[in-house]
């Protein structure tokens, strides 16, 4: 049986790799947003170039996509 020391040490050691892993996950999650949401801007710019000063378009048509 382990002292109650090292099993205090076990939990810290497990809650250091579960919130190390979420921040991992966390930041992967945010920089595909900003990814997104740069290529969506991008696609926007591009379109707009396209069109005549009186025309707008939708993010869904700028970026090629069916959202519904």
């Amino acid at each position: 049986m382990l002292s109650s020391q090292w099993e205090d040490i076990a939990r810290l050691v497990i809650i250091i790799a579960v919130r190390t892993t979420l921040n991992l996950l966390l930041e992967r999650a945010i920089r595909s947003g900003q990814d997104m949401n740069t290529m969506i801007e991008d696609s926007q710019t591009q379109t707009n170039r396209s069109l005549k000063p009186d025309q707008t378009v939708s993010p869904e048509v700028a970026i090629g996509v069916d959202f519904s």
